[in-house]
């Protein structure tokens, strides 16, 4: 089955109730974000802000849940450098080919787009843009089918607003010419 191919480099796992603290064996926030960074296999972790068929839904939807408060000026992150990234699977990519990777999966004029209409929200944060090693990654998902909640028969219009928590370690390699390992 093509679909399920595809997305086995984008895996979902879904934990209701995801708790800051450690609350008698249920877990929390930081268990999940100690073990993402220590599996190989996971390149990054990402927690789901907000879900819509737009680009200025997602804004909507993110202020209205106070999903991204605390980078707002006067709270917890309010100094911590930001930036966002649009990635497009499927049709959405503009090919038919459903790949993860590839000239197609990022397009600066989309992500143009993209920041224009996640603007209201963007302008509530209190720290500065990186684009190079910012302290909060934000990430727009473009035509990612999900697996859960979905009221559209067309998934390909589904936006996700992610903000990466955790990346996974760096693997080693052999180098081809030499046979050596590198790390």
């Amino acid at each position: 089955h093509k679909w399920t191919a595809f997305n086995e480099a984008m895996q979902y796992v879904r934990v209701v109730g995801l708790e800051e603290e450690d609350n008698s064996g249920i877990v929390t926030k930081p268990h999940f974000i100690e073990a993402a960074e220590r599996c190989s296999l996971i390149h990054a972790a990402y927690q789901v802000v907000a879900k819509a068929d737009s680009y200025e839904g997602l804004s909507r939807e993110t202020l209205q849940e106070k999903a991204m408060e605390d980078m707002q000026s006067g709270k917890e992150n309010q100094n911590a450098t930001w930036c966002v990234r649009v990635r497009h699977y499927g049709e959405i990519s503009g090919t038919k080919k459903e790949k993860r990777h590839g000239e197609r999966a990022r397009s600066m004029a989309s992500e143009r787009v993209a920041l224009k209409a996640l603007t209201p929200l963007l302008l509530t944060f209190g720290g500065g843009v990186d684009l190079v090693n910012p302290d909060c990654k934000l990430y727009v998902f473009d035509g990612v089918r999900t697996l859960w909640g979905s009221s559209s028969n067309n998934n390909n219009n589904n936006k996700i607003l992610a903000r990466r928590i955790a990346v996974g370690p760096r693997i080693s390699s052999i180098a081809p010419a030499t046979r050596l390992c590198i790390t």
